[in-house]
């Protein structure tokens, strides 16, 4: 027979609290403000952020006990496209044994009132008790956009202590309070904490808490190693980041603080993103990681929207790096802000500089 677990909340000035289980297993750190998707929620303290891939996902972390993830999805309102319980179930069981098809069977599940919200638990276990997961789902509505969001907390272990994964998914549900919903450039800049890095192109660098990566590695007929972006909730543009690494044009080191230099990028730019009604508006000398570099500051337009565009370019170990960061041309400032934090976390991880 299946084991059941009823856990019980109060909901105490917006803050989902669990009935004495939050005091309970590992400390927290501070909060973590997600204003894109109206959240703020802490994780366990130590954890150590790791890029989503997601575009749902708000946050994963892992300590040397278990692995978190928080996730947002919007819907139509006044209801979520799944139900709370079909949710939870679901991530404790079917999508708990992927990606290596390890059976999991369903151990807990339960509906708990929190104040005028219902929180949907639930938890899996591995049938050879490799791992267990517990997942806490929730929606909000948001009736001044029509929309709905539905969060999930979830906490993985690579044991069969489900009752730790419960006690550690309930203390992050009762750190969580609601935070007016807002567009991804409506609040200052997340911190620069999720480390990245792609030994093979020779740099590493940290990502924004809350962005997911978007494309990752070399493809063909592309130079673009990493991109990035975060969730527009309330809807539009998103903003983006990447990076491009490329052999140069001329087969030789150029000198990117050069006058020339600058020139024939911009000329270069503008004749290739014609379509695009690319533009510079500024440019500037800067350095990247000890590296001569080239910023560049540009308007475009795509499918109607009109972005600004902020581009670092330096040479190094016999490859071209571009840094650029695309946002509507409403937060220009927000894109140019985002370029020099992004800068600041690059590192060439080579010997040269």
């Amino acid at each position: 027979m299946k084991r059941r677990s009823v856990f019980l909340f109060a909901l105490v000035g917006g803050v989902l609290l669990t009935g004495g289980g939050a005091q309970a297993g590992e400390p927290l750190g501070g909060p973590m403000d997600f204003t894109n998707a109206g959240l703020r929620i802490a994780a366990p303290a130590g954890a150590q952020p790791i890029a989503p891939i997601q575009p749902t996902c708000l946050y994963v972390g892992q300590n040397s006990s278990a692995r978190v993830s928080v996730y947002a999805v919007l819907s139509n309102a006044p209801a979520p496209a799944q139900t709370d319980q079909a949710v939870a179930e679901k991530i404790t069981t079917v999508l708990a044994g992927k990606p290596t098809q390890t059976e999991f069977q369903l151990v807990a599940s339960q509906a708990a009132k929190a104040g005028a919200t219902t929180v949907w638990q639930a938890a899996g276990r591995a049938e050879d008790n490799s791992a267990c997961v517990a997942a806490n789902v929730w929606n909000v509505s948001k009736p001044a956009l029509q929309k709905n969001l539905q969060y999930a907390v979830v906490v993985r272990r690579a044991d069969a202590n489900t009752v730790a994964a419960q006690k550690l998914s309930q203390a992050i549900l009762a750190s969580a309070s609601p935070l007016p919903l807002a567009e991804p450039w409506a609040a200052p800049l997340p911190p620069m904490s999720v480390s990245a890095s792609l030994p093979e192109e020779g740099f590493a660098l940290e990502l924004p808490l809350g962005w997911h990566v978007k494309k990752r590695g070399r493809h063909v007929k592309s130079n673009v190693v990493l991109g990035a972006s975060t969730a527009n909730y309330i809807g539009g543009a998103s903003p983006y980041v990447n990076i491009t690494v490329s052999q140069p044009l001329t087969g030789r080191a150029p000198d990117v603080h050069t006058a020339s230099y600058a020139e024939q990028l911009i000329a270069g730019m503008e004749k290739r993103l014609t379509k695009l009604q690319w533009r510079a508006t500024g440019s500037a000398l800067i350095r990247l990681d000890g590296a001569k570099a080239l910023r560049v500051t540009a308007t475009a337009e795509v499918g109607g929207t009109k972005l600004a565009m902020a581009l670092c370019q330096a040479f190094h170990g016999g490859r071209v790096y571009t840094l650029t960061a695309t946002y509507p041309l409403t937060a220009k400032a927000r894109a140019e802000e985002m370029l020099a934090a992004w800068c600041e976390t690059f590192r060439f991880t080579d010997a040269a500089k």
